[in-house]
């Protein structure tokens, strides 16, 4: 199953990251001050399997919110799944894996229904298939606003947009550098890159994976094509190299000695790396190398964290800090939004509205202030949801 591997990939990148004891403390009901003591290996299972650690961490003390929220001796039930390959609940888009929650609330003969979004995914980028809605609605929505108050370009036009930004920079003489997380971006950026080549619309320059981490995920969407969408499956029927991630011109770099040596390469490149939003990884290496070059470009693909070196980047510092030295920002830095896997204002407000049931009370969270502002105004003004709160961190609320 695909997503049983990529867990096994991503479980152990995440204990690799320290050998080290690490305390992460989940603070719940108030005055009962919870603490959880975990160690890395834990906190990967934690995130990756959500069923057996759910229930044996967290059910305990989410049934105690639950109590409080409503009152004691509720009976819930709980659904959650990670699978690629199945239809409970989840969008299959974003990240891999993700899922929405729907808690089936039930006392004394009156039930109800909440549903947590996770994150929303987008429809008709490809790869990925569409996400799926939730048509019967809820009575408690709980919901993400990532992009809430923004538009993503159709996804044809960001193609185009990395076709010129890649011609632009090796007319210049320059390299392309492409900050991308490990498991889904990068994914989307080397089939991007790879149907551009074949077309002949970029020149035939070489490409490079530099992430051991997002090398292993692209080989698990290689073994498993059961999960494509329709456009992945017709561009294979004409693709003389049979993967949708790798082609003549593409390389994946595994050891550091490969990843130090493209810092002296002579020739126009393109570079993928993680982490997506600049705060570790090679990326920062290739970031310090070629930062000063105004011949080469930084393309920002994703949504940047506030107080993140991405964030910095994307709103035109003049200089920023890598390593703890200071560089002057001479290369250009371009940001395309049209890869984002999440969904744009459009696609949260279509969330919400084919939900059949209206849900009582809509929580916008996940979000900045704008973001989840104007959402909640579509919701309010579009839709006509009565009860919409963006809820401030420990405030508690009444049904």
């Amino acid at each position: 199953m695909a997503t049983s591997a990529l867990r096994q990939v991503m479980r152990g990148a995440l204990a690799r990251m320290t050998d080290e004891f690490i305390e992460f403390g989940i603070s719940l009901c108030g005055e009962s001050g919870i603490k959880i003591m975990k160690t890395v290996e834990e906190r990967a299972g934690a995130f990756f399997y959500p069923l057996e650690i759910f229930e044996r961490f967290w059910w305990p003390y989410t049934r105690r919110i639950v109590d409080a929220f409503w009152s004691e001796g509720i009976t819930t039930s709980f659904h959650l799944d990670t699978c690629w390959d199945k239809n409970i609940h989840y969008f299959k888009e974003l990240p891999r894996g993700s899922a929405i929650v729907e808690l089936q609330l039930s006392e004394g003969g009156k039930s109800r229904r909440l549903v947590f979004s996770g994150d929303i995914g987008r429809p008709d980028i490809p790869i990925i298939r569409d996400p799926e809605p939730i048509n019967g609605g809820c009575d408690i929505l709980i919901m993400e606003s990532t992009y809430g108050n923004r538009a993503n370009p159709p996804y044809p036009e960001s193609e185009q947009e990395l076709e010129r930004i890649v011609n632009e920079t090796v007319h210049r003489g320059g390299s392309l550098l492409v900050p991308a997380f490990a498991v889904g971006r990068t994914q989307q950026i080397v089939y991007a890159l790879h149907k551009l080549h074949t077309a002949g619309r970029i020149p035939d320059l070489p490409i490079f994976v530099d992430s051991p981490l997002a090398s292993r995920t692209t080989e698990i969407f290689r073994l498993h094509p059961e999960v494509y969408d329709n456009e992945i499956r017709d561009f294979l029927l004409s693709d003389d190299d049979n993967n949708p991630f790798g082609f003549g011109r593409l390389q994946y770099t595994q050891s550091v000695e490969q990843s130090k040596a493209l810092n002296r390469l002579g020739v126009p490149a393109v570079i993928i790396s993680s982490s997506g939003m600049l705060e570790g990884g090679r990326i920062l290496h290739h970031l310090r190398n070629r930062i000063g070059d105004p011949r080469n470009t930084i393309l920002m693909t994703s949504w940047q964290a506030p107080n993140t070196l991405g964030r910095q980047l994307a709103e035109k510092a003049q200089t920023v800090r890598i390593f703890g030295d200071e560089f002057k920002v001479r290369a250009r830095v371009v940001s395309l939004t049209g890869f984002s896997g999440h969904a744009d204002r459009n696609g949260l407000i279509q969330f919400a509205r084919v939900m059949q049931k209206r849900p009582q009370q809509t929580f916008i969270v996940h979000g900045e202030q704008d973001s989840a502002e104007s959402l909640a105004e579509g919701l309010r003004n579009e839709l006509g949801f009565k009860q919409v709160y963006i809820p401030e961190p420990m405030q508690t609320f009444k049904t």
